[in-house]
């Protein structure tokens, strides 16, 4: 491949001397450190065992350290976050990680985080439990919305600000969930197996540049087990990787009930356990005093464990007394923030003919399940804003002339014509319970219930003799309308549910998932009695069951949308179907695929804004419409984001963090997400090829690529040059907006080898920035790239080993749109070169 450039290849634009790339070097202590670690060992000495035993455990439910008030020893209280700070009232509700992600500013990280921090200390936070950085090696995994990216790169350039924005303005950060934690179905037993150098190649590098690059103050360990062992019991996770290899001085703490054992987990590296109780399960006095001087334990491991706990209260001065606390109001700079970050994450998919912006219609109706809402994905990292904004309500803001016209088609309602006995007497239906999840053998016990409208999230029905976990119920009764017409029955469940009607099974909808549905449209007389049973089971995670039906006659979306200029369709999954503890579909509700088409064919200039954490399966409608917008979760302000970029006063230029597929099979992880049967581990079988590392190498077209967003503004890339500057490679590159309207461009580098192995990537992104540009405006654009960028994992050497040889600098937009090529080898003197387009 080289030849074809062979008239201007660079002979050696990297002169680098060393062949082997250090994971980490020793830093010299700052004055603040040395006096951090004097008064750490001072206090140590004046702890009794006991008091050092109780600092190794959560306190008030897991969201507090332990204090010693004798010593001046203060509580630190910890809060969930990704969307903000939840656990203590009202907050800001800033956008889910991976929008933030997605405006590819280092800048806007950070001032999120600031945001994040002021939030923090307005309640009394000394620490914040992320950021998340899991990779998103799937599309369907419940927190990718908390994450930032398939690629470990940009993962990691988004963590550092994030953590840095936290801890400089005083709160400790937790890095999570520590590692291969890339599903949520069976997050609690699943075995993660991968390879050495896929880890440190793809899961591994923002947890490195935390601790590296960050400084970050703790780790949380995940729930899985990793190649065998568990996380919080993983020796070679956190002794090797993370304290040898990296020099990591911080806590290690489990996720809430992460902790399996007191020996195992003490010699494995954790230093802080969680159980959500007012005492740590396995890391309390007892516990820990029955392993002491046994099973390897000594009071010096305590002491080690004891000494990073307080390093941390004492970096963060958690010690010295802070402002009394107070109900916190909103804060108007942090709500701007918020909104900020939400026009400048959201992605512009798709744009035929120019439909967008709308600023001059007459007349614009908004449809589907967030008109008039701003969903949220579902677990810890739920927030309460003061107040939000819907797209509608934004709308009416910006276009103040306009008639925006709202339909609450395809509204489900609680199906309430449920009856315990014929004839319509009793309201209700009968429950029997079962401590399994197959409905075996007798019932422990029956009641009746109005009706099937539940969510118990994390809980039971009946927590005083039903697990949280492994139960099951049956329904049965009778359904009597009292009108004649059809009707669409829907059921949907977290976990599995069965409806059967006269003894025939009308509704299927078996299987672990996260909270979705079936439906069936069905004539149903009025004051007949239909004989219903539905079956539910409960396998792990949170757990719901709704019957709800819907009068087909009501939808009319197709005479209205033929009377407005634009119709904007809201769709996606929000809280109950995306969140923590579960994994969503990859398809959209069908009613919602329906809506959509419905929509498409009464009005030719449709918008579909998309609510989910990532990618979806839009290719049984997306060529029915004009426009696509991934919103994400936009936060409290998104819906004023997405109304000031549907008319233009803002310009999108949000880019992709993840590969959209066009079909599910066309994911390398696709086979081997899920365990086969009989088998409680997963073995990342795709090794390096995550996300589009994969789709290049398979030569697979995406729906839309990795770094992919469109603009209403056009860039140009000219004047490619690449050379060394000391043992760094320079990379510049001018842009030039040649539209009519000022914008936002998102340069990205790859580094792809003219060699590459089998079982290794075609290209890696290596470097980005962000740039704004008014109309006509040229700037030249500079980013550096370091060693890393042409190097990876020896196995052998324990360490990322450079790699001499040639290589192509390509600059674009995306992925799959490369603008600029500048030819390079890697480890000779330079020559000057040029360009090739």
């Amino acid at each position: 491949m080289m030849n074809r450039y062979s008239k201007n290849i660079v002979f050696g634009v990297l002169a680098l001397c060393l062949m082997v790339v250090p994971m980490s070097a020793a830093k010299k202590q700052s004055k603040s450190e040395v006096a951090i670690q004097k008064k750490v060992e001072a206090t140590l000495a004046k702890l009794t065992l006991e008091e050092k035993m109780d600092l190794l455990g959560e306190y008030k439910g897991g969201f507090s350290t332990y204090p010693i008030p004798r010593l001046g020893i203060p509580e630190m209280k910890m809060a969930d976050a990704s969307m903000g700070v939840r656990n203590y009232g009202k907050s800001t509700q800033y956008p889910a990680s991976v929008v933030v992600a997605s405006t590819w500013s280092r800048r806007m990280m950070a001032a999120m985080a600031t945001s994040l921090a002021i939030d923090c200390k307005a309640r009394g936070v000394d620490i914040l439990l992320g950021p998340g950085v899991n990779i998103m090696r799937s599309p369907v995994c419940g927190r990718n919305f908390e994450y930032f990216s398939e690629d470990p790169y940009l993962s990691a350039q988004m963590a550092v600000p994030f953590i840095k924005g936290l801890q400089q303005n005083g709160v400790a950060a937790v890095v999570k969930h520590f590692a291969l934690n890339n599903m949520e179905w069976g997050r609690k037993r699943i075995d993660s197996r991968a390879d050495e150098r896929t880890c440190h190649e793809i899961y591994f590098p923002a947890f490195r540049a935390a601790v590296e690059d960050a400084d970050v103050a703790a780790v949380m360990d995940s729930y899985n087990l990793v190649n065998g062992f568990y996380a919080t019991e993983n020796s070679w996770l956190n002794n090797k990787v993370l304290r040898d290899m990296w020099g990591f001085k911080g806590v290690v703490m489990s996720d809430w009930g992460a902790t399996h054992s007191t020996g195992r987990a003490m010699r494995g590296g954790l230093d802080f356990d969680i159980d959500g109780k007012n005492q740590a399960k396995y890391f309390n006095r007892d516990s820990l005093k029955t392993v002491l001087s046994n099973e390897g334990i000594t009071l010096k491991m305590i002491d080690e464990k004891v000494r990073h706990i307080l390093g941390m209260i004492y970096r963060f001065e958690s010690d010295k007394d802070s402002a009394a606390e107070h109900e916190p109001t909103e804060n108007k700079n942090n709500s701007a923030v918020a909104q900020k970050v939400a026009e400048e994450g959201i992605v512009l998919l798709k744009n035929q003919g120019s439909l967008l912006p709308i600023p001059n219609a007459k007349s614009v109706m908004v449809v589907g399940p967030f008109a008039n809402q701003i969903p949220r994905g579902g677990g810890s990292s739920k927030v309460t804003p003061f107040h939000s904004t819907s797209i509608t309500g934004g709308l009416k803001v910006v276009m103040k002339n306009i008639d925006i016209k709202g339909h609450r088609i395809y509204d489900e309602e609680p199906c309430t014509h449920l009856y315990r006995d014929r004839g319509g007497r009793t309201p209700g239906l009968k429950a029997e319970y079962f401590n399994n999840s197959n409905l075996g053998g007798m019932p422990l016990m029956s009641d009746y219930v109005d009706g099937l409208n539940f969510y118990w999230g994390n809980g039971t029905p009946h927590p005083d003799f039903l697990g949280t976990d492994n139960f099951s119920i049956r329904y049965t009764g009778y359904l009597r309308v009292p009108a004649s017409g059809e009707y669409t029955l829907v059921l949907s469940s977290d976990d599995a549910s069965r409806m059967w009607i006269d003894d025939a099974m009308v509704l299927d909808n078996w299987g672990d998932h996260s909270f979705r549905g079936s439906e069936l449209t069905i004539n149903l007389q009025a004051n007949r009695d239909y004989a219903i049973r539905v079956d539910y089971t409960e396998s792990e995670g949170e757990a719901g069951i709704r019957l709800g039906y819907r009068i087909a006659q009501v939808d009319n979306l197709a005479t209205d949308a033929a009377l407005c200029d634009a119709v904007i369709v809201t769709a996606g999954f929000g809280e109950k179907a995306e969140k923590e503890g579960s994994d969503r579909p990859w398809e959209l509700p069908a009613d919602q695929v329906k809506m959509i088409k419905d929509a498409a064919t009464s009005n030719a200039n449709v918008v579909v804004v998309l609510f989910t954490g990532g990618a979806v399966d839009v290719s049984s409608w997306a060529n029915d419409v004009r426009a696509i917008i991934w919103a994400g979760y936009p936060g409290q302000g998104g819906g004023q984001a997405l109304a000031n970029i549907i008319t233009g006063k803002v310009n999108p230029s949000g880019k992709l963090t993840a590969t959209w597929a066009k079909q599910w099979e066309d994911y390398a992880s696709s086979d081997n997400y899920y365990e086969k049967s009989g088998e409680n581990f997963l073995n990342y079988e795709e090794g390096l090829l995550v996300g589009y590392r994969s789709f290049d190498k398979e030569e697979i077209q995406p729906a839309y690529p990795f770094g992919f967003g469109m603009s209403y503004t056009r860039f140009a890339y000219s004047n490619l040059k690449v050379k060394r500057n000391d043992r760094q490679c320079q990379v510049k590159v001018d842009v030039t907006n040649v539209g009519k309207v000022a914008g936002a461009e998102v340069v990205q580098v790859y580094v792809e080898p003219a060699e590459v192995p089998e079982s290794d990537p075609i290209r890696t992104l290596r470097g980005f920035e962000k740039v704004n540009l008014k109309p006509g405006e040229k700037r030249t654009v500079t980013m550096m790239l370091d060693a890393n960028a042409f190097s990876t994992y020896n196995v052998s050497k324990k360490a990322f080993v450079l790699n001499p040889g040639d290589y192509k600098i390509k600059v674009g937009a995306s992925s799959r749109d490369i603008r600029q090529t500048f030819p390079i080898k890697v480890g000779r003197p330079a020559r000057p070169a040029t360009a090739s387009n």
